[in-house]
């Protein structure tokens, strides 16, 4: 791969390679053109073999090549690249601000491993010309030299301080600003306003709130406090970003599933095209399959799921409709997904398929557009099923209860409610029928 200026992260750096020789790490500079926070970075890369998992370091400059000053860390998850060139997302611990027009380094080291390794996509026409890639024996020692090539990368910059408003969480809560908060366990945050706190708090400044443990602040104002106090004190860093457990692999993988069980032209369900149109209090069987067009039922109509379905345009659940797994998925899960928003009211019905550990999931890659500007409004009770929107918000309304929900947000009105069921710790995705299973490792409850 060294003609393509691709750059393996063995013991060195082109083949034959020989087990004593020096470990390389590999490094891209690259220079903000608007000062902000770094949130992420993309890494175009693919795999041999099993490879372990690396650590991508952003570093500042030392004299035209990467210095020994840390700014943020992110997990390379090995196991979430393929054996064909893709993006993966590396999110960072903190997010630290960048400089407009200062130089900065993606730097990642990896274990030495001749037969599984990762492999850095790479351009050897240096196209970019804000930035130039090197290599090292080892980053944390330097003596780096010219890779002669920009290796494929993409920054992340800006976005908004998470929150959580007028919510109760039973367990600990962590966040840059919290208000109006009821929170069983310990809080972290940079600023946290009119709140209950049953353990102890770590945060800059804290005001109007009754905390039941310890509380360690710089600034407090009318707050009542039951343990120990601290001050002056370090506040705590803003919570990480939290990798998606759903991996951009997973979703093609997904659609090739479906579009493998044929391709339907045209709106599914309520007034659906023929092969796909379902009667009032009809049922129909369905999966694998792609549909160019309109997932739809509004009369009491049931979808049963027996095989992934992929749907281009919208999902609308109404009136006592349902989509459920088909019982040959056993103790495995399926899931229906969707390019646009999903939509579901009125004692709408999902379940697996019947069997402990068999779940539904409803998917919507929208990042918006939908009732309250939603990837995914919820209207009604669902359990069994697992909602997911990581690129836009869900939205629940009055007295909701959900048993799973992963959004990039999540409001929920008066008495909404998630109660996260762990039995999702262990679901296991397949296709329907004979086809391969998707095992997602990291789902968990995360405040």
């Amino acid at each position: 791969d060294v003609g393509n200026a691709d750059l393996k992260f063995l013991r060195c750096a082109q083949d034959p390679c020989s087990p004593s020789a020096p470990q390389v790490d590999v490094a891209q500079s690259f220079q903000p053109a608007a000062t902000n926070r770094a949130v992420k970075a993309d890494l175009y890369l693919k795999k041999v073999g099993s490879p372990a998992n690396a650590t991508l370091r952003l570093i500042s400059d030392s004299g035209g090549s990467p210095g020994t000053s840390v700014l943020a860390t992110g997990l390379l998850n090995a196991s979430s690249v393929g054996s064909s060139y893709g993006w993966l997302t590396v999110n960072f611990s903190t997010t630290p601000t960048l400089n407009a027009n200062t130089t900065y380094w993606l730097v990642i080291d990896a274990a030495p491993d001749n037969s599984n390794y990762l492999v850095w996509g790479g351009d050897s026409a240096n196209g970019y010309t804000r930035g130039t890639g090197k290599k090292s024996n080892d980053w944390s020692i330097g003596n780096w030299s010219n890779l002669n090539a920009d290796l494929n990368f993409r920054v992340y910059m800006g976005g908004i301080d998470n929150q959580i408003s007028t919510v109760s969480v039973d367990g600990s809560a962590y966040a840059h600003f919290m208000d109006i908060v009821t929170v069983g366990g310990n809080a972290g945050a940079f600023t946290l306003n009119s709140g209950t706190i049953g353990g102890s708090v770590s945060a800059d400044t804290i005001s109007n709130c009754t905390i039941g443990g310890n509380a360690s602040y710089n600034v407090k104002t009318s707050c009542t406090i039951g343990g120990t106090q601290t001050t002056p004190t370090t506040p705590p860093s803003d919570p990480a970003v939290q990798a998606m457990p759903i991996t951009q692999e997973m979703i093609d993988a997904w659609k090739a599933q479906a579009e493998a069980g044929g391709t339907i032209n045209g709106d599914c369900g309520d007034g659906g095209v023929a092969g796909c149109d379902i009667p009032t209090n009809g049922t129909l069987t369905l999966g694998p399959k792609k549909i160019n067009g309109n997932l739809i039922l509004a009369n009491n109509q049931t979808l049963v799921v027996s095989g992934t379905i992929y749907i281009t345009g919208y999902i609308d659940i109404d009136n006592g409709s349902a989509i459920q797994l088909d019982p040959s998925y056993g103790t495995k899960s399926g899931l229906v997904f969707s390019d646009g928003t999903i939509h579901l009211a009125n004692n709408g019905n999902f379940s697996g398929s019947g069997q402990v550990g068999s779940y539904l999931m409803l998917m919507s890659l929208a990042s918006g557009g939908g009732h309250h500007g939603g990837a995914i409004d919820l209207h009604n009770n669902a359990s069994g099923v697992i909602f997911y929107a990581a690129n836009g918000l869900v939205y629940l309304h009055n007295n909701v209860n959900a048993t799973q929900l992963t959004a990039k947000a999540i409001t929920l009105d008066n008495n909404a409610t998630i109660s996260y069921d762990p039995g999702l710790a262990n679901a296991l995705f397949s296709g329907g029928g004979s086809s391969g299973s998707f095992k997602v490792k990291s789902w968990k409850e995360i405040e």
